[in-house]
């Protein structure tokens, strides 16, 4: 995977593949027509001021998105994960490493009862660092896999193997392995929308509103879609990485505690990014969010003399709000698992 910085070509080529027309949503109002819009805007936010333009309208704007959202039953969405993971090794410098996960997960959710079913795909390749930067992928080590995965804080949560390869080579297995872990009520399905809105509405004064642009040879033209950024500062960003770093689009289905996350150096967080995109009805129909951070000294051996840090990239696109939602979880499933904890 090549660095990923967010374009409005990627984004309108992604929008397209993911985004699904909701025919029963209501015709409300779009904002203002004099809202400014912004082309060529950065994509990464720094500590230095930026000029926030339309904080009323922002925060106009996301309330009423978050009086939907928070009515929302279900929804589908599609997360792309892109994680970068830079060793260096300061002392043999020809030893340095780094591991690329480009990870999705497709699914839909149900609030309540919550309920979640998704297809997960993990793509894990790695190779060797050149003056600190990727330079030859070793293939034979790369990694594979798919399973479906399926969440009832009741019966539990289920996962079934699917297609899974090493180093290119595909490994068969006569019968899918399903494995069965317990769930408990901090398992969140929309919750993690509220939280993201939440988040937005109570920083006000930092928030703006853009129209969505999308750039070609040509120049660029205007897609119906709204953006809303919130700039954070890095001490703000740091209260809530836990959230932004370990939530359901990026994979991580158990509560965790802000201090599990022991291996990332918080004072250096840096290029961060963290932007709603919504239709002109208030759907949410992306969420967008940059960061990266250095891993701590003491994480390793000291005499090892290591320089580590983290690219976290991931995009995610909803889609089908409040499809009626009756599939459950397969009786041949819950049958054959191997009960894990």
């Amino acid at each position: 995977m090549k660095r990923f910085f967010i374009s409005g070509a990627i984004s309108f080529f992604l929008l397209t593949g993911c985004t699904v027309e909701n025919s029963k949503k209501v015709d409300l109002v779009p904002p203002s027509p004099s809202i400014e819009i912004v082309q060529n805007k950065s994509t990464t936010q720094t500590e230095q001021d930026k000029v926030r333009t339309n904080t009323e309208e922002a925060m106009e704007f996301i309330q009423k998105a978050f009086e939907k959202a928070s009515n929302l039953e279900t929804v589908s969405f599609s997360s792309f994960v892109y994680k970068t993971a830079y060793l260096n090794n300061l002392l043999e410098p020809e030893l340095s490493s780094f591991y690329e996960y480009n990870d999705t997960y497709e699914g839909m959710m149900q609030r309540s009862p919550k309920y979640v079913t998704l297809t997960t795909t993990i793509n894990q390749t790695s190779g060797s660092l050149v003056n600190g930067e990727i330079g030859e992928y070793d293939d034979s080590t790369s990694i594979y896999s798919t399973s479906t995965e399926y969440f009832d804080p009741e019966l539990g949560w289920y996962s079934v193997s699917g297609d899974y390869s090493y180093g290119g080579v595909p490994v068969m297995e006569e019968e899918p392995y399903i494995s069965r872990n317990d769930l408990d009520k901090s398992f969140k399905t929309l919750e993690h929308i509220d939280a993201f809105l939440e988040l937005f509405i109570s920083y006000p004064e930092q928030l703006s509103l853009y129209k969505e642009t999308v750039g070609d040879i040509g120049g660029g033209f205007e897609l119906d879609n709204w953006i809303v950024e919130l700039q954070l500062t890095q001490e703000q960003y740091r209260e809530h990485l836990n959230m932004l770093d370990m939530n359901l689009f990026t994979g991580s289905y158990f509560e965790s505690e802000s201090n599990e996350l022991y291996f990332v150096e918080t004072e250096d967080l840096r290029d961060l990014y963290l932007a709603l995109t919504f239709d002109t009805a208030y759907n949410l129909v992306q969420l967008t969010v940059f960061h990266t951070y250095n891993g701590l000294e003491d994480y390793v051996e000291p005499e090892m003399r290591r320089n580590d840090y983290f690219i976290n990239r991931y995009f995610v696109y909803f889609s089908d709000y409040n499809v009626p939602y009756a599939q459950k979880i397969p009786e041949e499933v819950i049958l054959n698992a191997d009960y894990q904890r």
